[in-house]
């Protein structure tokens, strides 16, 4: 059976979404300050927060 080029794309891991890696992301933000965050990624500050509180509670 031969594999099709949709095939190859269902089994690639996702590096990114909307242009933000987010493995890059979980580490810098244990790091760098919000706002230094929200201005490298292209997010609002206040998303920054919300992440960092959403990352906190688990």
């Amino acid at each position: 059976m031969r594999a099709g080029e949709k095939d190859g794309r269902i089994h690639q891991e996702p590096k990114d979404l909307f242009g933000i890696s987010f493995h890059d992301l979980i580490e810098q933000m244990r790091s760098a300050a919000p706002m230094e965050l929200a201005k490298e990624f292209g997010i609002i500050l206040g998303e920054v927060r919300r992440l960092k509180k959403q990352m906190d509670r688990r």
